[in-house]
């Protein structure tokens, strides 16, 4: 038994300063424990990778998975893998297609709506606040019209959306049914919406996704569009929301970095990169062995589960100098926040240009933003996948 393998389990969620701030435990453990074995919080044994370099290792090497055990498509009696979330050459076939869609172009031509949505939203904050709600007035509406207007969805079911996006990537904040029946509600939406879109073609995302093919034989099924579009809209909501919340809060904790910000908006482009990389409420990407795999001091077994911390990789002092300081000016800034390898973050290019058009809009629009409450007064979201304020007062 290995050395990793007698030290005692470390318990998640790992204890944090604030949301702001990484966990004072990754550094510890980067030094005397890279590869940790933990306790999740619904009880299960797995292993957890702090080092940048260990953590590009996991998420590279082909010995790792992204499918946990009993997915779709693990006997030959199970249906066909639908999803991005699945080993080449399935990912690959997939990817291919889906990325014809997710094109630079695309995200170029989207850029403009997102702008005017942006300053519509702010517009309306300018006049009925403040103080404003930056999650509910800002945050929100931004990202759940962006996705919907990308994939054509109709502006009366928008509102839908929000809980059914946040019960799918629940951990404790609701229970087995809830999360059952949000996946029904969006699959069975998906649905309606791919046939109405099958007979009545638009210059959307979902449209695109259904025309897009390799040759005759080889196009997206229908429930690799269905699974798509529902992976599209969580990931693109869920995960825009808390970057968006958590990204201006930091920078409005670290005021002469915002302050700095406005008077030179050229800065922007690094300020979201900075922001990226310290999302520190994200739990690790998670990965399953697919055989026994030495991994520094430790041998990580086949069928063990493996979370590839991002948070840790992005604060590693081999990589970023003064890795705990917010630094919108940092010149070399190669974070994991996408992910890496194969799994890189088929949205990134989208993400980062709400997180560009946010900074914009917002530093432009509010010079002399500031919170209303102190970091450690503000509610946080509990029970999900991924850490962020729950509400966030701002006025100015």
């Amino acid at each position: 038994m290995s050395a990793p393998e007698r030290a005692p389990a470390v318990s998640l969620p790992l204890a944090q300063p604030s949301i702001t701030e990484p966990p004072a435990a990754y550094a510890r453990l980067r030094a005397e424990n890279p590869v940790a074995r933990v306790i999740t919080e619904n009880g299960t044994h797995a292993w957890m990778v702090t080092r940048y370099e260990d953590v590009r290792f996991v998420l590279a090497d082909p010995r790792f998975s992204i499918r946990f055990a009993g997915a779709a498509g693990d006997n030959a009696e199970d249906g066909p893998e639908e999803s991005l979330f699945q080993d080449p050459p399935g990912h690959s076939r997939l990817r291919r297609l889906v990325g014809r869609a997710f094109t630079a172009r695309r995200m170029a031509e989207l850029r403009p709506a997102v702008v005017r949505t942006a300053d519509r939203l702010a517009g309306a904050m300018a006049t009925d606040y403040p103080p404003a709600e930056l999650v509910t007035d800002f945050a929100f509406p931004l990202s759940i019209t962006v996705i919907s207007e990308l994939l054509g969805v109709p502006a009366p079911d928008r509102a839908e959306f929000r809980a059914w996006s946040e019960a799918v990537v629940s951990m404790t904040a609701h229970t087995p049914e809830q999360i059952g029946a949000a996946w029904q509600n969006l699959n069975g939406y998906v649905a309606e919406l791919i046939e109405a879109k099958r007979q009545k073609p638009g210059s959307d995302l979902m449209s695109a996704l259904i025309a897009v093919r390799d040759n005759e034989d080889d196009r997206l099924s229908t429930g690799e569009l269905r699974t798509m579009a529902v992976t599209l809209l969580v990931a693109g909501h869920v995960s825009t929301v808390n970057a968006i919340t958590l990204g201006m809060l930091t920078l409005l904790s670290n005021r002469a970095q915002y302050d700095r910000l406005v008077a030179d908006p050229g800065l922007i482009e690094g300020a979201v990169e900075e922001i990226l990389r310290c999302q520190f409420g994200k739990r690790g990407l998670m990965r399953i062995a697919k055989e026994d795999v030495p991994l520094g001091p430790a041998l990580i077994r086949k069928g063990d589960t493996v979370f590839a911390e991002l948070g840790a990789a992005n604060c590693d002092a081999e990589l970023f100098t003064e890795p705990a300081r917010f630094d919108i000016t940092r010149p070399d800034n190669p974070h994991l926040a996408f992910g890496h390898g194969i799994h890189h973050c088929l949205g990134a290019a989208l993400g980062r240009m709400e997180l560009q058009v946010t900074l914009e809009v917002l530093s432009s629009a509010f010079p002399l933003l500031r919170t209303v409450l102190p970091v450690e007064r503000i509610p946080m979201r509990t029970g999900l996948l991924d850490q962020s304020p729950a509400a966030l007062l701002v006025t100015w």
